[in-house]
């Protein structure tokens, strides 16, 4: 047999780390963790059969007022004559040693109770399947019927009357007051956004300048925030990111800041595990420090997807993909730190379907003559902010001494200001369209389609020079752009 023809083995949804953690965790003998999860889990939801005795034994022991640790268990399996079946005491001992805490016991217990329940699923879905091969000796209604009442045994809580994808009627809102801003015009506490930019352009100076005005609850470039807990998400540059974030707060004269550090690589192409460590990390947090995280940001977007191919939409799907569930796991915004392509005028590195998934673009520029450097919001969803350009110069601030007595440096965004003017970045060359666009609209009185300004500057302009036109003077806020509809805005 060939190796092409060799079939691939699909392997049943499950989750080793999580069978661990539970069993661990309850063989420590809190029986508190036992009332946490005993209403969640039999011992049919372990993917292992070694798990499931274990469990049926800790299980038997609680129901019976005895606590549940390493001795008695493993006293239970050896009158039953299951032990060698699980290891022996040793095995016991080792995923007892291994749960650092107990905190999110009854999180991993819904990982194992879900992969259960999928694979559930799978085999109830086989054998449909396998009677649907079956034409002379099934009908397709004994076939529907039988799957409905499995998959209502599986999944009791989806009755008929429910709609499994969360459909409601439209409605109309009258004094509508939004509170899904985490940034005044800027981020959502909810959504997925992007700054990019090149290589040291001021992209994680600006993104810790963000991210402490959130964690002191003050304005941004005179855009109010909600006062939130911040996850760095350091993959690229733990220690970097650390002295940045001290730098900061030595220059702002800060003692405490809830932004929390993760130094621990995190890789969001290789299955989902890290999505999880990611929503138990801000459950600790939130434990340990009472603080709510709002906003995680992953730095930097290539080194947490690493393995996935950048340019490949089928790989970074899997990326945003997990970028939303951590979204939805945490209830937090989520915000990455990209680089810029090779052509910085063509936006963000990588698949083109990325902007199409985010709420928010942010785009920074390098620092100018002046050393300014600018960030403008190049796509907003929902917000008001798309257009808004800010500038900022960085500052040099001394950590401490090399070994040497040298002084070891890092910058600090020290100055807000306003942003120069975009034809500043262009060298002093304005498209010769632009006045005769502004001009022939204004004396229209009312928006036209390109297709009309095309035909009315024929001959004066080229087509190509209408087109940059109409980008940008819509860049530079000068003129809207609604559904295919070019006007001046008004001022």
């Amino acid at each position: 047999m060939t190796a092409r023809s060799i079939p691939s083995l699909k392997i049943p949804p499950h989750s080793i780390e999580a069978e661990h953690w539970v069993l661990g965790g309850l063989l420590l003998g809190n029986r508190a963790d036992w009332l946490a999860i005993a209403g969640t889990l039999q011992d049919s939801d372990f993917y292992r059969d070694d798990h499931r005795r274990i469990f049926r034994a800790i299980k038997r022991l609680n129901l019976s007022g005895i606590a549940a640790d390493v001795i008695t268990v493993s006293d239970l399996l050896q009158s039953s004559n299951e032990i060698d079946l699980c290891g022996g005491l040793a095995y016991l001992g080792e995923i007892a040693a291994a749960v650092p805490s107990t905190a999110n016991i009854g999180r991993h217990a819904e990982i194992i109770r879900d992969r259960a329940t999928m694979r559930r699923l799978i085999e109830t879905m086989d054998r449909a399947v396998e009677q649907a091969m079956r034409p002379a000796a099934v009908t397709p209604q004994s076939v529907v019927g039988e799957l409905v009442e499995a998959l209502n045994r599986i999944c009791p809580e989806i009755k008929p009357d429910t709609s499994l994808l969360d459909t409601v009627q439209a409605a109309r809102m009258e004094d509508q007051v939004f509170m899904d801003e985490l940034v005044e015009d800027v981020l959502t506490t909810d959504g997925v956004s992007v700054l990019y930019g090149a290589s040291n352009s001021g992209k994680t100076f600006l993104a810790i300048h963000l991210a402490a005005a959130i964690a002191r609850g003050i304005d941004w470039f005179g855009k109010r925030t909600v006062q939130m807990g911040v996850l760095y998400l350091a993959t690229e540059s733990p220690a970097s990111v650390r002295n940045r974030i001290a730098a900061y707060m030595a220059a702002n004269h800060i003692k405490d800041l809830p932004i929390f550090v993760a130094q621990k690589p995190i890789n969001l192409f290789n299955g989902n595990v890290d999505v999880f460590a990611i929503a138990d990390e801000c459950k600790a947090i939130e434990a340990r420090y009472g603080v709510r995280v709002g906003l995680i940001i992953g730095d930097t977007m290539a080194r947490i997807a690493a393995g996935a191919n950048e340019n490949s939409g089928e790989d970074m799907g899997v990326v945003m993909a997990n970028a939303d569930l951590i979204r939805r796991e945490t209830e937090a915004a989520f915000l990455w730190i990209h680089h810029s392509g090779k052509d910085e005028a063509k936006g963000a590195r990588g698949w083109s379907g990325i902007r199409a998934h985010i709420d928010t673009e942010i785009e920074i520029r390098d620092g100018d003559e002046n050393g300014i450097h600018s960030a403008e919001i190049t796509k907003q969803r929902d917000l008001n902010g798309k257009g808004w350009r800010i500038g900022f110069r960085l500052g040099v601030h001394v950590l401490g001494k090399n070994r040497w007595g040298g002084d070891r440096t890092t910058c600090v965004l020290h100055e807000e200001i306003e942003a120069p003017p975009k034809s500043a970045g262009k060298k002093g060359r304005t498209n010769q369209a632009e006045p005769a666009v502004l001009l022939f609209l204004e004396q229209r009185g009312a928006g036209a389609r390109a297709s009309e300004i095309i035909s009315a500057l024929e001959g004066k302009v080229s087509r190509s020079q209408i087109y940059s036109a109409l980008k940008g003077l819509v860049e530079d806020g000068r003129m809207a752009v609604v559904a295919g509809i070019y006007a001046l805005r008004c001022h």
